[in-house]
């Protein structure tokens, strides 16, 4: 491969904002040079990146940089051609000392800066320094020049190393770069939600974990007033704007604030969050300067963030005006964020990063989690205890055709009170514009036979899988909710899975989604009263007799471990999974998935 001439350099290309933005600038035919550490090691992976987010990896060279160095190690670059300097390199870290975050963040963006005045083709240097910082900064500057230092000193003391530094680095690199002669402009995003198309993100602090502590209900009441604003702005924005502000010689000098203003306040943000995934949330609230006079190990709030807790408001109107002539618009806000929601659940927060996307759908008044297009697919699947759709994972992987699985009420990643089973599965599958086949697991087989009963017509055959009803009864220990809840919470999550589905599974994303499901508010004792409901000998009777007068194809797959054990009239055809136990699509996905194959095409 020809060695391609840069004319763009980028620091910190792999935060989350450097990932949306350098893809964007190959797209516009720009030769990017990432400036990064370990870039040999590196390279490939990002390369890879690029062209898997719809950027052109041939217009990619990677340098080693070292913001510490007199030099940066950049001494060997051919810079003849640089005409953008794209500087988003920090240490987002809450609290460092004074030296620490001063070393990469002020002292090292100035070195930075004063190696661009030896650059002969330099058109603009680009740096981000963040709302409510530069927000900060631009008071200080406002004020006597000679109080800047006791200014920024005071900032230091007032709300820790990392927002300070940010404050005078934006300080410090203006006034350089105003007498360097080094045309410059500013951009200054507010909290960076995921992408507004597919909600992706790399990033799982900051607003995130607001989001996360919503979900595991572990936000017990908000901080500050009804009036505190904690905007939003989509990371694929914030990279357009980016990619395009140096084409505009008026954007020379200027500050940009990019945040979304229709971002509701604090409180109806929290309740959007809420209603989305079907779970209480807090209104009442706690004086901000309470918590920031109590020890983080009672309050749980790391007291550096609290800086961002704010009701003011900013002046976009520059933002605005030269976004405009971009041809740029801000997504809408609601169907963003909820994008952005969504994927969060589907990895967990960043700790299941191989977890299956899906989304929240509203299915009979629950807010259900669906992995899938539900609309178009010709199979949908239905998980078994404790586990959740993304049990179904690595087979649908292996069955490439247009498929769903779907959180059952109540359970996985579903929030919402639990509807009557043919209900949910009515409205469920009035969203599916085909006739699919069901296939399910030990409890889901109970909503699947219950559908085929009532309308046989709407789909094409069934696959049940370990169906509880027809094998071994569970222990009658599992008829007393709290007990099994107990055992839960006694042994955790993680332990209870594992002695339900056997040892060697703890890498997998089923397991991982499974274990944190259990964790969130009201599911330990939502799983165990469906245990004990599914103990009950009338209703097993019930669907034992049930399944003998269904009149569509049927399979049912079980392991060599767990057989039936109850007699049925039921016209199936059989498989026994050898060496398998009750979790056979786990087990033993890529036999189960041969079986499933056989099912549609027979």
């Amino acid at each position: 491969m020809a060695k391609t001439i840069p004319d763009t350099l980028v620091t910190g290309a792999t935060g989350l904002i450097g990932r949306w933005l350098v893809p964007v600038l190959t797209q516009q035919k720009r030769n990017v040079m990432v400036l990064m550490r370990d870039s040999a090691s590196r390279a490939q992976a990002y390369r890879q990146w690029v062209e898997t987010h719809g950027g052109d990896a041939s217009r990619l060279s990677f340098h080693d940089l070292d913001l510490a160095r007199s030099d940066l190690g950049l001494q060997d670059i051919d810079h003849s051609g640089i005409k953008d300097i794209y500087h988003l390199a920090a240490r987002y870290e809450f609290g460092l000392t004074r030296t620490e975050a001063r070393k990469m963040t002020v002292l090292g963006s100035l070195r930075l800066l004063e190696w661009c005045q030896n650059l002969p083709a330099l058109r603009r240097f680009v740096f981000i320094t963040g709302y409510l910082a530069a927000a900060n900064a631009d008071k200080i500057r406002r004020s006597p020049q000679q109080e800047w230092v006791s200014l920024i000193d005071r900032y230091y003391r007032k709300s820790g190393a990392y927002e300070a530094s940010k404050v005078e680095e934006n300080i410090v690199l203006q006034q350089a770069a105003e007498k360097l002669g080094i045309a410059y402009t500013v951009v200054n995003p507010s909290a960076v939600s995921g992408d507004s198309k597919s909600g992706e993100t790399t990033q799982f602090i900051g607003p995130c974990e607001l989001v996360r502590d919503v979900y595991f209900g572990k936000l017990p009441a908000l901080v500050g007033g009804p009036d505190i604003h904690v905007p939003l702005i989509p990371v694929d924005y914030v990279a357009q704007f980016m990619a395009r502000v140096p084409e505009f010689s008026e954007a020379e000098g200027m500050s940009y604030w990019l945040l979304d203003q229709t971002t509701p306040k604090l409180p109806e943000l929290v309740a959007m969050i809420g209603s989305h995934f079907g779970v209480s949330y807090p209104t009442r609230s706690i004086p901000k300067a309470l918590v920031a006079a109590l020890p983080k190990f009672l309050t749980g709030v790391e007291p550096e963030s609290l800086a961002f807790l704010q009701s003011h408001r900013y002046d976009t109107q520059a933002a605005e005006d030269i976004a405009e002539k971009m041809g740029l618009t801000i997504p809408d806000f609601g169907e963003s964020f909820r994008i952005w929601l969504d994927f969060l659940v589907s990895k967990q927060f960043g700790q299941n990063k191989h977890g299956s996307l899906g989304h929240i759908l509203e299915v009979s008044g629950v807010p259900s989690f669906v992995s899938g297009r539900l609309e178009a697919a010709d199979v949908i699947y239905l998980h078994g205890l404790p586990l959740d759709g993304e049990s179904w994972g690595e087979i649908r992987s292996a069955l490439p055709v247009p498929s769903a699985s779907v959180d059952l009420p109540a359970q996985g990643r579903n929030g919402g009170a639990t509807p009557q089973p043919e209900v949910w599965l009515d409205a469920l599958m009035a969203k599916n514009n085909r006739k699919p086949l069901l296939v399910a697991h030990s409890l889901g087989c109970e909503f699947a036979v219950r559908l085929a009963k009532a309308h046989p017509d709407r789909i094409r055959g069934l696959v049940l899988i370990s169906p509880y009803f027809l094998q071994r009864p569970a222990s009658k220990y599992l008829k007393l909710p709290w007990l099994v809840s107990f055992v839960i919470k006694a042994v955790g999550a993680s332990k209870f899975v594992k002695m339900a589905v056997g040892e060697g599974f703890d890498d997998r994303a089923w397991f991982n989604s499974a274990a944190a499901s259990l964790t969130r508010p009201g599911k330990r004792q939502q799983f165990a009263a469906e245990m004990a409901r599914i103990t009950n000998h009338r209703l097993r009777r019930e669907l034992q007799e049930m399944i003998g007068t269904i009149n569509i194809p049927i399979t049912i797959i079980t392991g060599e471990q767990d057989p039936l054990r109850e007699e049925t009239q039921v016209q199936a055809r059989f498989h026994s999974i050898a060496g398998s136990g009750h979790y056979p699509m786990v087990s033993n996905p890529a036999e189960v998935a041969v079986i499933l194959k056989n099912s549609l095409e027979g």
